[in-house]
């Protein structure tokens, strides 16, 4: 699914919850954008929105979780997921 689909899932408050913690997809990659080699800025911001979106769809409040915790370790997850992606593209173009 890209990124429009996903954000067709969300309602009105996930929406603005998406929104408002935006900052926290790119204090993340930037972060962590150094240790991650040849990988592109925006396509990694990319992935890091879509994981803003799924984390907040399945966002569960009742299992004790703080909401930024959460999204924080699914942009991380993410992040690493394309890294591996584009490192394993790499290697087999070679």
């Amino acid at each position: 699914m890209n990124l429009i689909d996903f954000a067709k899932r969300l309602t009105a408050d996930q929406q603005v919850t998406v929104e408002e913690n935006r900052p926290l997809v790119y204090s993340t990659v930037k972060k962590y954008f150094g240790r991650l080699p040849r990988t592109v800025r925006e396509d990694l911001e990319d992935e890091a929105k879509l994981a803003l979106i799924r984390a907040t769809i399945k966002y569960n409040p009742d299992l004790g979780w703080k909401y930024s915790t959460y999204v924080v370790a699914s942009i991380l997850n993410a992040c690493l997921r394309f890294a591996q992606r584009r490192m394993r593209e790499m290697a087999t173009s070679t």
